[in-house]
């Protein structure tokens, strides 16, 4: 069912969240050589999108080409170190108190704010809350 704003009756806009263009080019790119290659940004963006989104291991690694074994070691040094994630590029900075997030579009005024937001699409809402920010890169 749409939904439509109630003003106007037309439905309102759907924007695809800013991974959405990222994981487009990825598609675009000829299938990896060998599985010795080193992962790069946007494979490491699309196993995050795809943890994100509740997705096996194994759906991930074949939709995108990528051995099931390497997508599981990304996972569990991602439950072992959350704080690594934000070395992904996972936070659009959108100018002056303005910060995005990758995997749906939600912006947040503070960056910790949208870290905290990135990270409870991993973690459960409390883990995710009283994970320790304290040395997390600005990376963007």
């Amino acid at each position: 069912m749409t939904q439509r704003s109630p003003r106007s009756g037309i439905p309102p806009i759907i924007r695809k969240p800013p991974i959405a263009e990222k994981l487009d080019k990825l598609r675009e790119k000829p299938p990896r050589a060998t599985n010795r290659e080193p992962l790069s940004g946007l494979e490491r963006l699309a196993i995050l999108d795809g943890l994100c989104d509740g997705d096996a291991p194994g759906r991930i690694a074949t939709q995108w080409k990528i051995s099931t074994k390497t997508v599981r070691l990304f996972k569990s040094r991602l439950y072992d170190d959350p704080l690594n994630l934000f070395h992904y590029s996972v936070i659009d900075h959108r100018g002056k108190g303005m910060y995005q997030c990758v995997f749906c579009g939600e912006s947040k005024p503070r960056l910790s704010q949208c870290q905290r937001h990135v990270l409870a699409h991993f973690f459960a809402h409390h883990i995710a809350q009283n994970i320790d920010l304290g040395d997390i890169p600005e990376v963007f």
